[in-house]
């Protein structure tokens, strides 16, 4: 089913494909303003596409660049074209893309083996994704804060935007600006930064807009310290509407985050792992309660 199918650079019009492909497979995905995001992010864009010879998408992967990292996201295949070369024909693009570097991807359990074909040979934690229903009624007994005066958690504002790119490097290991200022931008309404007693960053969270019966999918949560992720998750969680579905993305490493997630009543959905091509890269999972945009971006 894959004769004659090729690979090319995506373009805008392929963005509504991908969502529908998504939503069918996952129940979930991201607005199309993200994805319009991720495209034009790294290395010389890093997104393609698989096409029929009538130039019909069928398939999309993205492939960010981040210093000497690279991260391999969003494959998806259309419905009837799964189970083809096509997975394996944008990974080959994928990986001519990044050339030397290390490429990290999260995997759900039952495509490892898939994906170790496909050099992804170096396996490291697990993400668990949860939904969870709103419910501000609840909200108050389930994250119980702590004695933590010193931290402050304030709505994002511009003036804050050098200080959360310089946290987000003490969390990722680069720079990943030309990616978070976009995001920033588009999602600031739903954005709240911790700082502590002298105005350093401590953390941040971001709701972002999903698609499908998920409102919205809280990408990232970071935060110092145990309290500082609870204050954040409460502070996000009491801005969106009571009632409505969100997904979260929590390292497995992170046991009070976990435990945290769990407390809300979070119901399990995905177990994904983190794979590499060439070496393990170790991440201050304590940090992340939530990661960003589902596994892209290293972290």
């Amino acid at each position: 089913m894959a004769d004659g199918c090729s690979i090319r650079e995506a373009i805008e019009s392929d963005l509504p494909h991908v969502i529908k492909w998504w939503e069918e497979y996952f129940n979930v995905a991201h607005e199309i303003e993200m994805f319009k995001i991720v495209m034009k992010y790294g290395k010389g864009g890093g997104a393609f596409t698989a096409v029929l010879p009538s130039g019909e998408p069928v398939g999309f992967v993205t492939c960010a660049v981040i210093g000497d990292m690279a991260s391999a996201n969003h494959l998806i295949v259309r419905g009837d074209m799964r189970g083809t070369r096509i997975e394996s024909m944008l990974y080959k693009r994928a990986d001519e893309h990044v050339g030397h570097l290390n490429v990290a991807i999260n995997s759900a359990m039952h495509l490892i083996e898939f994906y170790k074909k496909n050099k992804f040979t170096t396996e490291s934690f697990t993400i668990t994704d949860r939904y969870y229903t709103v419910d501000h009624a609840k909200i108050a007994a389930s994250l119980k804060l702590g004695d933590e005066a010193n931290i402050m958690v304030k709505p994002y504002s511009e003036e804050m935007l050098q200080a959360v790119l310089g946290y987000d490097r003490t969390i990722a290991g680069n720079d990943r600006g030309d990616y978070l200022r976009p995001c920033l931008q588009a999602y600031k309404k739903l954005m709240f930064v911790a700082t502590d007693a002298e105005s350093k960053v401590a953390g941040y969270v971001i709701a972002v807009n999903m698609t499908g019966r998920v409102s919205h999918g809280i990408c990232p949560l970071y935060g110092d310290t145990e309290q500082v992720q609870c204050q954040l998750m409460r502070q996000v969680l009491m801005a969106l509407p009571d009632g409505s579905e969100i997904c979260i993305y929590t390292p497995d490493d992170n046991i009070p985050a976990t435990m945290m997630v769990e407390a809300l009543g979070a119901r399990t959905k995905l177990i994904t792992k983190r794979l590499y091509t060439k070496h393990e890269v170790k991440l201050p999972l304590d940090k992340v309660a939530s990661t960003l945009d589902w596994g892209a971006f290293i972290i």
